[in-house]
């Protein structure tokens, strides 16, 4: 039952990969003369670094998501405000899937390891698809954080 769920998760984020961004192409042309262990280990760093930076847009969200379900509850906000924080609400929350996107584990192996070149590019790949996702992710919430602010402050003034 897991491997099932596990297969119909992968196969939704590759989807959703595909639909936010252009897929990264690596050329081993990019990284002639770099040795692998150089290479894995600042693979490695990247994705340590993305998985820092992702925990903070989603500890942002998790506020929000809870400023905004306080006005929607509140008894004085119109059925037009109450639409709009819904929606606010819903692309807050597919923000916050793709910020966990980026927090996938990945295991890399050594140096040591035979057939290390195609770990190499897929994983390449991978820091730079998380790098695109983290980046597309933090513009949006952006957005979204100041059309939420601009709806607060009309619900205060208006």
């Amino acid at each position: 039952m897991l491997r099932l769920l596990d297969r119909l998760a992968k196969k939704m984020v590759k989807d959703i990969d595909r639909l936010v961004i252009v897929e990264p192409t690596v050329d081993s042309d990019d990284f002639e003369g770099i040795h692998s262990k150089v290479w894995i280990d600042s693979n490695q760093t990247a994705m340590d670094r993305i998985d820092a930076k992702a925990g903070s847009p989603l500890t942002h969200i998790s506020m929000m998501l809870a400023a905004a379900t306080f006005m929607i509850s509140a008894a004085d906000t119109s059925n037009l405000e109450q639409v709009i924080i819904g929606f606010e609400i819903v692309a807050y929350l597919f923000v916050a899937l793709l910020c966990i996107r980026c927090l996938g584990f990945i295991d890399t192996p050594g140096p040591q390891h035979q057939r290390i070149a195609p770990v190499q590019n897929e994983l390449r790949i991978e820091v730079r698809r998380r790098a695109n996702i983290l980046n597309i992710s933090i513009r949006w919430m952006f957005l979204i954080t100041f059309v939420f602010m601009i709806s607060v402050l009309a619900h205060i003034f208006l």
